[in-house]
Parts: C-alpha cells; structure tokens; sequence
C-alpha cells in the first residue's frame, strides 16, 4: 500500500555499500556488500583487514538485527552479488585483489597484483533442513566457550563429543593459527594468559561437524 515501514542504519566509519540484498523463506533480509575500516552494528563490530573487505548481514522483517560476518584481505574486496539455494544456504560472488584471502575458516591464494573472481557459500544461520541432512555447524549448543571476553583462561564445552577426531584451534584476526590441538574429552581449558587483547576465532571440529566462535581476548 506504500506505506512506510521501518529503517535503520549501521553507525560506522568510512565507506560502506550494500550492493544486492535476497530474502530467505523466514522473510529475513541478508544483504551482502562492501566495507572499509570499521563496521558497527548492534551487537558486533567489524574492523577491516586493510582495504574494503566483504560484509554479509542480516535483519528480519521487523528491522531486527540477526548476524553479520565478513571476508577480505590487506588489499580489497568487492561483493556484488547473493542467491540463495532451496536449502537456505548463502552463496556470493565477488572480486578480491589480495593475496592471501581470509573466507571463514578458508585463505585463498589468488595470482599477486590482480582482481581476481570469488564466489563463497555459507549457511543462514535461521537455516533449518531435514534432520537427515542438517548441518551440524549450525546448531550454537554443540559447541561452547566461556568467559567471553576472557582472561587468563577459556573454558570449552561440547555437547556432541566424539571419540576421536577432535580438534580445537584458534585463529587471530589475520588468519594465523596461534593454536592447533587435538582433544580426546567434552570439557577442556586453554591458557590464555599469552595472547594480546583482541579478537580470535575458536574453530572445534570432529568427524560430524564444525563449528567456529568469535573469542575477545581482555586482560
């Protein structure tokens, strides 16, 4: 009817471009674009790796924020495209000029001083598919981490262990693994009172899902 429904905005610093939007079948809004230095939202702030870097965010049909992640490297990244699959899963397309690429828990190496064509996918957070086929990766409470921020410590919990194949590792804001483990038990703690104040990414993984949680370092 035309009438005027709700807005809202990102409080940010620099350039930011939302180049093409999609909506999943729970009519929440996921936008992907193009960001440079810092990137705020209601609960979380993106801080890029250097030049533009890609941004994929996500409101529902009321305006509430869902979730936003990103991907890029010291050089730039431009996102221009998204669809989704029958499944819900997000898939984009883009350019990136640096070398190396940070995609999730993936580094892409494309060819030095050019623009050269991605495309990632990832899965919807609000994505639910048959038992017999969900993925594991999205289900928050196989896999948890406490305190968040932490200290001295971080205390990590599975919920869906299995007997062998774990691992858990840590990543720092650059992509650079700080730690590597494989892990035999549900509850294990990790010293944390080594690593600078910042932001890393605890990955846990076994023979039947994966799962990565943004960890904030405070002493």
């Amino acid at each position: 009817a035309g009438n005027f429904k709700w807005n809202t905005i990102s409080q940010s610093n620099g350039d930011e471009f939302i180049t093409e939007l999609a909506i999943d079948k729970y009519d929440n809004l996921i936008g992907v674009g193009f960001y440079d230095y810092k990137l705020k939202f209601p609960t979380d702030t993106l801080y890029s790796y250097g030049g533009d870097d890609v941004v994929i965010c996500s409101y529902n049909s009321s305006g509430n924020f869902n979730w936003v992640i990103r991907g890029g490297g010291m050089n730039s990244e431009i996102a221009s495209g998204i669809a989704l699959d029958s499944y819900g899963k997000i898939h984009i397309v883009g350019a990136t000029t640096s070398y190396p690429c940070y995609m999730g828990n993936d580094t892409l190496y494309p060819p030095t001083m050019h623009s050269t064509i991605f495309f990632a996918s990832i899965d919807s957070i609000d994505y639910r598919a048959p038992e017999s086929i969900r993925d594991y990766t999205l289900n928050d409470k196989l896999f948890q981490i406490y305190p968040n921020p932490a200290n001295n410590s971080l205390e990590i919990k599975v919920n869906d262990a299995q007997n062998d194949n774990q691992m858990i590792s840590i990543k720092n804001i650059m992509g650079q693994t700080i730690l590597s483990k494989n892990i035999s038990t549900q509850n294990y703690s990790i010293n944390t009172s080594n690593l600078d104040d910042g932001i890393y990414f605890v990955t846990y993984q076994n023979a039947k899902f994966s799962n990565t949680k943004k960890l904030i370092i405070k002493h």
